[in-house]
């Protein structure tokens, strides 16, 4: 949600300085270095959570399984990636800000 409402902390003083076309050309480079990033990341999880459900890992104490935790992280990974294409398509039809 944070992504979407565009709530992170930027360095606008860097940003400032550029011209438009460079500021939306470094927009989205960051946003494909994000989205391989998020990617890999949510590819690796949900081989995790693979794993942990071949295995039937569970904890010790109360049994609970693991493979249900990297799961769903994975899918908050994989729906981020969405976020950045998205956000890749807005910034090259020129609405971005």
């Amino acid at each position: 949600q944070v992504s979407l409402d565009r709530g992170h902390v930027y360095m606008e003083f860097v940003l400032e300085k550029i011209s438009p076309r460079a500021r939306d050309l470094l927009n989205i480079f960051t946003r494909i270095l994000c989205l391989f990033l998020f990617f890999f990341i949510g590819y690796n999880l949900f081989n995790v959570g693979a794993r942990f459900h071949a295995s039937g890992e569970v904890s010790s104490t109360i049994k609970i399984p693991f493979y249900p935790l990297p799961y769903a992280v994975s899918v908050c990974c994989f729906l981020e990636c969405f976020v950045f294409f998205s956000e890749i398509v807005t910034i090259w039809r020129g609405k971005h800000e």
